[in-house]
């Protein structure tokens, strides 16, 4: 698969999560960006990847990735969706998508307006929790 190569902000919880993810599904990790903690520089030595940054004016500025997987804060998302959109890459965003309808509104204004993709990311949508509590909602056992 060409053009597969994933940035992801944030150096969280999130990272252990969807690195795994990413390589299963055939892409490739190919730099990690933090908010200046230096974490991003950490995880890249363990993890065998070649890019680590600690912002985001320095990941876009190096630009080698073609999808911005944007793990961090709802309150700081937005910024960083459309920061990354207007540089060309398509975009990933954790939920749940902004703080308000307004930021999800202007970062979709944003994608249309660039002719990106662009994704709400809602890893636990097939967790075992959940679909037990699905069926016993559907069955009204609760």
């Amino acid at each position: 698969m060409d053009n597969n190569r994933v940035a992801i902000l944030g150096c969280g919880f999130g990272c252990n999560v969807h690195l795994p993810a990413i390589r299963l599904a055939g892409g490739k990790v190919v730099a990690i960006s933090d908010s200046g903690s230096g974490t991003s520089e950490k995880f890249c030595a363990q993890n065998d990847i070649s890019f680590s940054s600690r912002s985001l004016t320095n990941l876009l500025d190096w630009g080698k990735f073609d999808y911005l997987l944007v793990a961090i804060p709802p309150n700081v998302q937005k910024d960083a969706v459309i920061d990354g959109l207007d540089c060309g890459v398509n975009v990933l965003c954790e939920k749940p998508f902004g703080i308000s309808k307004s930021d999800a509104v202007e970062m979709e204004i944003q994608r249309k307006k660039v002719n990106k993709l662009g994704f709400v990311n809602y890893q636990f949508r097939f967790d075992p929790a959940f679909e037990l509590l699905k069926h016993q909602l559907a069955t009204e056992r609760i």
